[in-house]
């Protein structure tokens, strides 16, 4: 009974989404997967929920506020650093180094903002990057799939495209170039208890089924261009959050192997829809936890104009997350990615005023569907879907004129 009453909040709240995927499980011990270098590395970042302790030995704030100390954590701040003892020790040598960097490629957040990574031009001039920046939300990343499609469609091609969530899961098909793939594989499988289900869930530990949704739906479903994917040379970067810190990391993906496709996994694996995922030493969770609109990281890598997908409507303020008591319990051996599940709407609602503010100037421009969409996290109805995809190509193509101007 209590394991029934609990499925069915998960059915009534869960915000996770499958990606795609390509390719079987390293576990499977299939030769020529998994040992592919899959990116430039995982950068870190601070969590708005860090406590003051923590931020005082890294120097890091939080859009230049002291952040937020939940109480009540089962564990001290110094029992909590000799736990995660390798991360604390990362980001201080990190600090240390002058140009921001340590060894593997980890950027703390303090440097990270001090650091344009914009390339230069042969003439020494700057080359103003443009970047797509997509929010997650789950199937309301529907909307943002058909931004994505008429981008395609009109020949517009960003540099970079950093994705969340839902926004990962769905915005590889735009490096991959394969307009109308995201809506044609959810309609399809809308019932197939395998893709998405409370029977999954139950069955697996995912709602959208790990194996089925990431590894033969690609395969043998709707299939995914790895090819095209590794060759276009569009930058494309999915944002985890390390379970053992709370905090965003930042995966640049480059070719589509098991590696790849475990960080996009992980990127959109809420807490108790969905399993821990393990990449490369490295426990994940959904990356909205810690970072939900990446704009400002983006910047910081050089991306100085940026078309910003948003799925909520202007006005929208997010509250605390009424699945918080299942999710203390649940992640009750991991006391930071509580603290930043129990601050996602302070840290989301930051985002959103930072959002506000940049899109005020020249070098942004914010997509958001014009209310409330109709879908919810999770749906099963082809109609519902293709209604929110409408909405997208529909936003899209009122602003086609601006879009192509900000990125001319």
């Amino acid at each position: 009974m209590i394991i029934g009453r609990i499925a069915l909040l998960f059915h009534r709240n869960c915000v996770t989404l499958h990606p795609l995927s390509y390719g079987k499980n390293r576990r499977a011990g299939i030769p020529g997967h998994g040992t592919t270098e899959a990116g430039s590395g995982a950068f870190p970042m601070p969590s708005p929920v860090e406590g003051n302790d923590e931020r005082k030995r890294s120097g890091d704030t939080f859009f230049g506020k002291q952040p937020f100390r939940q109480a009540g954590s089962s564990f001290s701040l110094k029992a909590q650093d000799r736990l995660y003892g390798r991360e604390v020790q990362g980001r201080k040598a990190a600090t240390r180094r002058r140009d921001g960097r340590a060894e593997g490629g980890h950027w703390t957040g303090r440097s990270m903002w001090k650091s344009w990574n914009m390339p230069e031009h042969k003439s020494g001039q700057k080359i103003m990057k443009k970047g797509l920046v997509l929010e997650g939300g789950a199937m309301r990343g529907l909307f943002s799939a058909g931004v994505m499609d008429v981008l395609m469609e009109n020949g517009i091609a960003p540099d970079g495209v950093i994705g969340v969530s839902a926004g990962a899961a769905f915005g590889c098909n735009m490096k991959s170039r394969q307009p109308g793939r995201v809506l044609r594989y959810n309609q399809k499988l809308a019932h197939d208890w395998r893709y998405a289900s409370l029977r999954s869930l139950l069955t697996t530990g995912d709602y959208f089924g790990g194996e089925y949704a990431y590894h033969y739906v690609p395969r043998h479903v709707d299939y995914f261009d790895v090819d095209a994917f590794r060759e276009n040379p569009m930058e494309f970067w999915a944002v985890c959050t390390n379970v053992g810190t709370g905090k965003a990391e930042y995966r640049q993906l480059k070719e589509v192997d098991d590696e790849c496709l475990e960080y996009i996994r992980a990127s959109a694996s809420m807490p108790i829809a969905a399993r821990i995922v393990t990449v490369d030493g490295r426990k994940l969770l959904d990356g909205g936890i810690a970072d939900s609109i990446p704009l400002r990281f983006f910047q910081g890598q050089g991306y100085a104009r940026n078309l910003v997908v948003l799925t909520q409507p202007e006005g929208f303020v997010k509250t605390p997350n009424p699945l918080m008591p299942l999710m203390r319990i649940w992640l009750r051996r991991h006391p930071r990615i509580v603290r930043a599940l129990e601050q996602r709407h302070v840290m989301y609602n930051a985002e959103l005023d930072y959002v506000r503010e940049e899109e005020k100037k020249p070098n942004t421009l914010v997509l958001r569907p014009k209310g409330k969409l109709a879908i919810g996290h999770i749906s099963h109805d082809p109609a519902e879907m293709q209604a929110t995809y409408d909405q997208g190509r529909e936003t899209a193509l009122e602003n086609l004129e601006k879009i192509k101007e900000l990125f001319a």
